[in-house]
């Protein structure tokens, strides 16, 4: 099987009590995935972030990716901690089956097209939070998005 370009897109910014994650969209087969998968991502990341989004070193802010691939779909659930952390949750599950997307057991990932937002999201983290003379910004990294073909 050879590569094929994906449709990568910022979706929102999405909310969940103190919350705000950035929601970015890739499919094999359209410009984005389908509202079930999204709405599956949506109830895994309610499922999957702590309480208290700035407590332990938190900063109430991440990305969740929701990717409909050619056999299987994707959702990624991830958030900063800390200075440098970012905590990764990685759930597969049947193509067209979105509620039965599961964790994925230590070791994998992400696929690269997955990874291409998770670096892109690592450089907005560190010009936002460790870059400006100001400060800190997490609007700044809240305002970084990301939008491709890859």
């Amino acid at each position: 099987m050879s590569y094929r370009v994906r449709p990568i897109r910022y979706l929102r910014q999405w909310q969940h009590q103190d919350w705000r994650l950035k929601v970015y969209g890739i499919s094999a087969a359209g410009d984005r995935p389908s509202d079930p998968m999204i709405a599956a991502g949506e109830r895994l990341a309610i499922a999957t972030l702590p309480s208290g989004a700035t407590a332990d070193g938190r900063h109430g802010v991440g990305l969740l990716g929701i990717h409909e691939g050619v056999h299987a779909c994707f959702v990624f659930v991830s958030w900063w901690a800390k200075i440098y952390e970012l905590n990764h949750f990685l759930f597969r599950g049947p193509k067209g089956n979105p509620d039965e997307l599961a964790p994925v057991q230590a070791g994998l990932v992400g696929c690269t097209w997955d990874l291409r937002v998770v670096a892109f999201e690592r450089d907005a983290w560190i010009s936002s939070m460790s870059g400006p003379s100001d400060g800190p910004n997490l609007e700044q990294y809240l305002a970084a998005t990301f939008n491709a073909d890859v």
